[in-house]
């Protein structure tokens, strides 16, 4: 592997429009050849002085009131497994890997409590769950799986495939703000994390 595979690898990822993953790559790839030199597997890293493909911005989009109630409808609409875990996170505003990893065990006296395993600082973490979220929480079919998971669709597996799922909402978004709006209506783009 040359300096120039690391920068075609980026390149390519960040050309197809993901510039945070591109950079997320580079600090994997980074941190496994410098483990690697460290190990005297290979002498030098050739992602050594290979800088971040762009600089990050923190995202400040939020929905707005319109936008939450397009979101809350789209997600009545859809049903299972996209309604109610877009409803819950953004009931909840907990992580999007938080609430898909979300286990009855967890979920106690209106109390979810996640183990320090299951949060990205770490620490233990005890979300209070308001009576809608307990509303959504009691109207999702378990599917039967030793994992105990509430998003799964194979009950051994937290749910995923996320952008596909975060596409069915805003394209049912749209739907509804157009049809409420008597002509078509653009939705600035948004992500779960926006919620």
């Amino acid at each position: 592997i040359t300096r120039r595979d690391v920068i075609d690898l980026l390149d390519g990822i960040a050309d197809s429009g993901r510039v945070v993953t591109a950079n997320r790559v580079r600090a994997y790839l980074n941190t496994f050849l410098n483990w690697c030199v460290e190990r005297d597997v290979i002498d030098l890293s050739p992602a050594q002085g290979v800088k971040p493909v762009a600089k990050e911005k923190s995202r400040d989009r939020v929905l707005s009131d319109d936008e939450i109630r397009w979101f809350w409808g789209a997600c009545e609409d859809l049903g299972f497994p996209w309604g109610p875990f877009g409803q819950t996170l953004l009931l909840t505003g907990q992580r999007l890997g938080e609430v898909a990893g979300m286990t009855d065990s967890e979920i106690s006296g209106g109390f979810w409590d996640m183990a320090p395993k299951r949060t990205k600082n770490g620490r233990a973490h005890s979300v209070p769950l308001s009576e809608a979220v307990c509303g959504v929480l009691s109207g999702v079919e378990r599917t039967k799986g030793d994992a105990g998971l509430i998003y799964t669709t194979t009950g051994e597996t937290p749910l995923s495939g996320f952008h596909k799922g975060r596409n069915h909402i805003a394209e049912r978004m749209a739907e509804i703000a157009s049809k409420e709006a008597g002509q078509p209506v653009e939705i600035p783009h948004w992500t779960f994390h926006d919620l």
